[in-house]
């Protein structure tokens, strides 16, 4: 409940919680696109691309299927109506917490500390159908070199790896997107108080 008269001290700490509720909020919702971002350094980093950069604003140098990740999350939040949702989120945050949210409760932090798993965990659940075709061309590859030696392994394992693993991002698309929207969905479910 607002009270009706703020003296200065209770202003500026309703106006500071209010700025650490903005700042969770938007932090859940960064979580996310830094897990879709973490899926692609990894996959970026098994196939050799992890020194092909693009600098983004938000995410610093990042690796390119990262971006390509980040832009398809982008898209799928689009999708699934997310700017919608995080205007209803918005409004309803003034009803489940009202504006005299003091703080002393630590379910808030709690939650903040748990959404942050979702970054480790979602990203392995992205890029790990990709990774794992990743290791067992590697594998095949460190067979093929033990049994013939004198082939040169880094001149063809290298554009071979590359191709496998984009030929791979592109067949397994629509598991990309499903996983994508479901930690958008997840996400949602949430955030929701």
């Amino acid at each position: 409940m607002v009270p009706d008269v703020f003296d200065l001290m209770s202003l500026v700490r309703v106006i500071f919680f209010e700025v650490v509720l903005g700042a969770g909020l938007g932090l859940c919702l960064q979580a996310v696109t830094a897990a879709v971002a973490v899926a692609g350094a990894a996959l970026s980093n098994s196939t050799g691309l992890g020194m092909a950069n693009l600098v983004d604003p938000t995410l610093g140098n990042s690796p390119i299927i990262s971006q390509f990740l980040v832009i398809l999350s982008n898209l799928i939040f689009l999708t699934i109506d997310g700017h919608l949702l995080l205007i209803e989120l918005l409004a309803s945050s003034f009803e489940t917490i009202p504006v005299g949210f003091t703080g002393d409760s630590f379910e808030f932090y709690e939650a903040l500390l748990n959404v942050t798993g979702l970054i480790f965990t979602g990203g392995l659940a992205i890029a790990l159908p990709i990774l794992l075709s990743i290791l067992v061309i590697n594998l095949a590859l460190g067979l093929i070199t033990r049994s013939a030696p004198s082939l040169n392994v880094i001149s063809i394992g290298f554009p071979f790896i590359l191709i496998m693993a984009l030929l791979g991002i592109a067949l397994a698309l629509p598991v990309l997107v499903n996983s994508i929207s479901g930690a958008w969905t997840t996400l949602f479910e949430f955030m929701v108080f």
